[in-house]
């Protein structure tokens, strides 16, 4: 995901957060058990507090062209929920990867077992996860690695896990085949001295 990408969701994450907050906190201040313990400085709602001018609402009212302005407005918010809704649900687990050069497709899984069960007989590998996310055309693998104790990462990064990656590259070239690979070392247990 594009850094830009990534930037104008949290975005929109955070002003749709802000905006939940916000009318929960109306909604709260608007009861009387709540309104009556806040301090004196705070806003709330009072029982007979009108929200819009009679008069505006009246001018609402004679007015034709909002209810189908409101309504297109509202399809369009749905729709693109929609589509938001499906590319999320389809960054996921890749299921098949199509290579150039036979016309064939490659089993997202097949892959990401294969990578895996290379990952898992590393010297000081105790355990490795293995996802292949993105687009058909534009794969990515993520690895998660669990480390021993007595593991250098950078000796287990440096060489083995590597050429497990250019071993992966081969079957997707020329297509490139970047990887995320995240490592976490498990703690031993402390010998006990008796």
């Amino acid at each position: 995901m594009s850094a830009a990408r990534s930037i104008a969701r949290r975005v929109v994450l955070a002003v749709a957060g802000g905006l939940l907050v916000t009318g929960g906190a109306a909604a709260l201040a608007a009861e009387p058990a709540v309104a009556g313990r806040l301090p004196a400085g705070v806003p709330t709602f009072a029982t007979g507090t009108t929200w819009v001018d009679p008069g505006a609402l009246d001018a609402w009212r004679a007015a034709t062209w909002w209810p189908a302005a409101a309504l297109a407005a509202l399809a369009v918010t749905a729709l693109l929920s929609a589509v938001l809704l499906v590319r999320q649900a389809r960054t996921g687990t890749l299921r098949r990867l199509p290579l150039r050069h036979t016309g064939a497709d490659l089993a997202g899984r097949a892959l990401r077992d294969a990578v895996g069960e290379r990952l898992r007989i590393v010297p000081g590998v105790a355990r490795a996860r293995v996802r292949v996310t993105g687009r058909p055309d534009d794969p990515v693998l993520r690895i998660a690695l669990t480390l021993e104790d007595t593991a250098r990462p950078a000796d287990v990064l440096g060489s083995h896990v590597a050429a497990v990656l250019d071993e992966a590259r081969v079957f997707l070239a020329p297509r490139p085949l970047p990887a995320e690979v995240r490592c976490r070392v498990r703690r031993g247990t402390p010998p006990r001295a008796r």
